[in-house]
């Protein structure tokens, strides 16, 4: 009876080392040959521009028909005071309103 030989693999050798050139090599065909991810990068990216656009056209639509204080609050383009830092309202820092 002849007996079956198992090729084992050869030891590494330690010549090849993570880089960032190959990492970034590697993700890139992960990404390029993966068709899920293209999808989910594809779905990832509708959604963001639909809802902010949809949001977008909701406000506009009832700009005409808000109170001020409601204007406001959709403005407003930091949620912190510049000058004192503390929260934006309008009863923490009299100085910067």
């Amino acid at each position: 009876m002849s007996s079956l030989s198992v090729a084992t693999p050869p030891a590494w050798t330690g010549k090849l080392r993570v880089t960032q050139l190959r990492v970034v090599h590697s993700e890139w065909t992960k990404l390029y040959s993966l068709r899920s991810t293209r999808w989910s990068m594809f779905t990832a990216v509708l959604l963001t521009v639909g809802f902010s656009s949809l949001f977008a056209v909701i406000t506009s639509s009832h700009w005409g028909n808000m109170r001020p204080s409601e204007r406001a609050d959709r403005t407003r383009s930091t949620s912190r005071c510049v000058r004192c830092f503390s929260p934006s309202s309008r009863s923490a820092c009299s100085g910067c309103w």
